[in-house]
């Protein structure tokens, strides 16, 4: 797909988040961090057994505030935070779904379990690095921005954790 219509695809959602209540587009990225990257996988899990491919099993191991409250603030930190300011100031990258795409494949990169996991955390990168630059924008605070996105990624890494835990 060329550059110019995924800028007017990304510009088009931009919008519509835009004109919607700020708590309201905040649900509704939360839910589409949950839904976009399992809708990308359902073609890989119709030919394997779905549970090996999203489920790590090193999630099993880490312990509750690793998995649910330090890897979420690192991560967020990281390829939220740090690769905006370097790809964006450093960089000077204006376009933002280059910057959205490249933190979501480096985040990917480091979530190397699966190729399916990697193909799901790039997906989940997506909607959290969309995240970020909207709420900077939306509110003009990036410390608020920083916090969002860090509570999504608590809540669905507790959400994962006690369905691991669980079953």
């Amino acid at each position: 797909m060329h550059h110019g219509l995924m800028s007017l695809i990304i510009i088009k959602i931009y919008r519509f988040f835009w004109r919607l209540k700020f708590l309201v587009s905040i649900l509704l990225l939360f839910i589409l961090f949950y839904l976009f990257p399992a809708l990308i996988l359902i073609p890989v899990n119709i030919f394997s057994n779905a549970s090996q491919l999203i489920t790590p099993s090193i999630l099993e191991k880490l312990s509750f505030w690793r998995t649910c409250i330090i890897s979420p603030f690192i991560e967020t930190l990281l390829f939220q935070f740090s690769l905006y300011i370097l790809l964006r100031k450093i960089f000077e990258i204006k376009s933002v779904f280059l910057i959205i795409i490249l933190s979501s494949i480096i985040f990917s990169l480091f979530h190397y379990f699966s190729i399916a996991y990697i193909l799901y955390t790039f997906c989940a990168g997506i909607i959290l690095n969309f995240t970020y630059i909207f709420s900077i924008k939306k509110l003009k605070n990036t410390y608020f921005a920083f916090l969002i996105v860090w509570g999504i990624h608590i809540f669905k890494n507790l959400i994962a954790f006690f369905v691991n835990t669980m079953l």
